[in-house]
């Protein structure tokens, strides 16, 4: 038996996965005119940009380091500007020059690596490096606290049994969120940062309070409807995928579906309803891989948020 978690109940699981691989990284902090990224703005820089250009020199990894003239486009102009500025008396690259900062120009350029001078100063969203405290806010702001069962989830076979998972054509129909559907709330989701071990080690408990199944004796030929309350919990490791840049900082790229612990993942099981539905405390493993399986599929989906939040994040050192 395999049920489908989805927050919405309506969006594949898989494909927004795949939008969790392509997170854009958080701006890094840079001063204008710096293309170089070594902490000063000097002839190096428009040598490097118009090498960049031209020679193909290779890109340090901050477009709006390398915008001098804050237009918009790295382009040739750039370069002209910075040695105009130099040697000319032509006007000093806008802000930020000078002085770490952020680009306040709404543009599509980037800066992933910073300045040698703007390395400890985190990214240009107000937050510093991700700690264990950055990384409690980021789950209690982006992980929900119920996911839904979509009706008709499953169908499994379990001796004379034929169990449907949240039926949809019970009336009235189970709803979770305003749509069809069955609602399982996390009680509790915490996740403890290992910064040497390039993980998060995590404990996921909830429940699912008066979920509909719909019990086939096939043998008799009867039908019950039966209200099944489940709890749940168990331990899980999530990877991250990390690079190191320039300045040796560890700098989170992605945060990788959890793997559940089977062997502490604890599930409890009682249906009310009539005889067929006691039996089903008999299947309680059957429940549990099942229910492994969802945590994994439902994690999944909650991983977009933090990725989004969290991607291009330098992990603080350990101290």
């Amino acid at each position: 038996m395999r049920l489908h978690l989805l927050r919405n109940c309506a969006v594949p699981a898989f494909a927004l996965v795949l939008v969790a691989s392509t997170v854009a990284r958080a701006q890094l902090q840079f001063t204008r005119g710096d293309s170089n990224l070594d902490g000063r703005t000097d002839i190096s820089d428009g040598v490097n940009i118009l090498n960049i250009l031209f020679l193909g020199a290779p890109d340090p990894g901050c477009q709006d380091a390398r915008d001098a003239n804050d237009d918009g486009a790295a382009d040739i102009s750039d370069g002209v500007y910075v040695l105009n500025h130099l040697f000319t008396g032509g006007p000093a690259p806008l802000a930020p020059f000078g002085a770490c900062g952020c680009d306040e120009t709404e543009d599509a350029l980037t800066c992933e690596v910073a300045s040698q001078a703007c390395v400890d100063l985190g990214p240009c969203d107000g937050t510093r490096c991700l700690d264990q405290d950055g990384l409690d806010v980021a789950i209690a702001e982006n992980v929900p606290p119920v996911v839904c069962i979509a009706p008709d989830a499953a169908e499994v076979a379990a001796g004379d049994l034929l169990i449907t998972v949240c039926p949809s054509d019970l009336d009235p129909a189970p709803m979770c969120d305003g749509s069809p559907g069955c609602p399982v709330e996390f009680d509790e989701i915490r996740g403890t940062l290992d910064v040497d071990g390039r993980v998060v080690n995590t404990f996921v408990s909830g429940s699912i309070t008066s979920m509909p199944l719909l019990v086939v004796n096939t043998a008799l030929g009867s039908t019950v409807e039966c209200s099944t309350d489940i709890t749940f919990s168990g331990d899980a490791v999530i990877e991250l995928v990390v690079e190191e840049n320039e300045s040796g900082d560890l700098v989170l790229v992605e945060i990788l579906p959890p793997t559940f612990d089977r062997d502490s993942v604890d599930v409890d099981l009682s249906a009310r309803g009539g005889i067929l539905c006691l039996l089903l405390a008999g299947f309680v493993d059957l429940f549990l891989d099942d229910l492994i399986d969802q945590l994994d599929a439902a994690a999944a989906e909650l991983l977009i948020d933090l990725n989004l939040e969290l991607g291009g994040r330098i992990l603080c050192p350990v101290q």
